[in-house]
């Protein structure tokens, strides 16, 4: 069988050889190195088959970003390695959908990307299911979900909710919004612990600022964790990774 690939985009060759042959004692990926932009386009272009690409932000062909671009468009998982850490950068890479963002400079940036790597190919396994009567919300979860590796179910309330978690007993995490039409978030956690446990399923509750005083109730009730809305893609993520670490995953 066939190994799967990572495309690593970087014009530091010393830097791109030390990540190649981290990855290469530590995971069970081919590793393909590209230098510029127009390498790493002719590779995609020659076969698209990677589990997940390494992309420099800045390329002497593709100063500005260009390749992370040129990348997602071809449907392919980023990761974006950058030299800067500033507040303009952040903004601008966050605004993409890419997995995340890694700062280069060190031997822990590198074992990071390993974590990263990792921690994807563990996701394709798990089910989670975002329930949230905002459209808009449903929307944005949905990409960073699948950003993430994640099998995904999406559910517009909790009424919805309790059909798909009874027709999908592989569903480990569930994001649910408290106020919600028919069911709401702490009757659907009720009909949640009814039939598995904290250990078997997690369930993180989603709540507005002003609904705070609800929390304990939905803890006692059977939530393992908590998100305040609105979230960011970081912290969503974070509280994902937390919950995923602490759990049996079978």
């Amino acid at each position: 069988m066939l190994k799967e690939r990572i495309l690593i985009i970087e014009d530091n060759k010393a830097l791109s050889k030390i990540i190649t042959k981290k990855m290469e004692k530590n995971l069970d990926f081919e590793i393909i190195q590209a230098y510029s932009f127009d390498e790493a386009k002719e590779i995609i272009e020659e076969n698209d088959d990677f589990f997940i690409t390494l992309c420099d932000l800045n390329l002497p062909d593709a100063p500005n970003g260009e390749i992370v671009d040129y990348v997602l468009s071809c449907e392919l998982p980023v990761i974006v390695l950058t030299g800067s850490d500033d507040d303009e950068m952040k903004t601008f890479i966050l605004e993409k959908d890419i997995v995340d963002y890694v700062y280069k400079g060190s031997v822990e940036d590198v074992n990071y990307i390993l974590f990263l790597i990792n921690k994807l190919s563990k996701n394709r396994d798990i089910k989670v299911m975002f329930v949230d009567d905002s459209m808009l919300l449903r929307k944005e979860a949905k990409k960073i979900l699948k950003s993430q590796m994640f099998k995904t179910i999406i559910a517009a309330h909790g009424e919805e909710a309790v059909n798909y978690f009874q027709n999908n007993n592989d569903i480990k995490i569930i994001l649910t919004d408290f106020k919600m039409p028919v069911i709401d978030g702490i009757e659907l956690t009720k009909t949640i612990r009814e039939e598995r446990d904290r250990d078997d399923v997690a369930i993180i509750a989603m709540l507005d600022k002003d609904e705070s005083s609800v929390l304990p109730k939905f803890l006692k009730t059977g939530a393992n964790d908590f998100l305040n809305k609105p979230f960011s893609k970081e912290e969503l993520v974070c509280r994902l990774d937390n919950i995923v670490k602490n759990m049996v995953i079978s």
